[in-house]
């Protein structure tokens, strides 16, 4: 099964965007190429889980910190920019998905 399309993040803040996980998503990726997350060091990024299942981003550090702890349906985490990144691609611990972000300067 195909997961949803998604849809490109939005700034509804100026130093704030935000990206929802859509439902359907469950082991699919989150995002593709064509609907990368464009943050700036010093941004926030909000990620909504609108998915039923839990979703836990990884990262090395950067754009920032690796999650602690899942982003469970319903619910919303923000992470603060704090280092610039171009790739690879990040996952999804749980589900292993792909997560296309980038963080300039």
């Amino acid at each position: 099964m195909n997961p949803p399309p998604s849809t490109p993040a939005t700034n509804t803040q100026p130093n704030v965007v935000e990206f929802k996980i859509k439902a359907g998503t469950g082991n699919g990726p989150w995002n593709d190429a064509a609907t990368t997350i464009n943050l700036k060091v010093g941004q926030s990024l909000k990620i909504t889980n609108e998915d039923t299942v839990d979703h836990l981003l990884h990262t090395g550090g950067a754009p920032f910190p690796h999650a602690r702890n899942p982003i469970k349906p319903g619910t919303s985490v923000t992470f603060q920019v704090t280092k610039a990144f171009a790739g690879p691609m990040l996952y999804d611990h749980i589900t292993a998905g792909k997560v296309f972000i980038v963080a300039a300067p």
